[in-house]
């Protein structure tokens, strides 16, 4: 199972979040660090938690629950 942190962008309904993960890379010639950002469609699961916009939170993939969305809160 594959962890990810990142943190909310978005909430699109009841069960579904839109979460941005950032990671910084170092460029081989130039040894210059950039920052790659990437959107994540995240199921809430069984999780009673007060989720908001900007809270960090931990996800891991499973099966597909849609047809993008196939990572699940934890």
């Amino acid at each position: 199972m594959k962890k990810i942190n990142g943190t909310i962008t978005k909430i699109i309904d009841q069960r579904t979040y839109k979460v941005q993960t950032l990671r910084r890379k170092k460029h081989p010639l130039y040894s210059k660090y950039y920052s790659i950002t990437k959107n994540y469609l995240v199921d809430k699961g069984e999780i009673n938690k007060n989720l908001e916009i900007g809270k960090k939170v931990q996800f891991v993939d499973c099966r597909p629950i849609s047809k993008r969305k196939k990572w699940k809160l934890i």
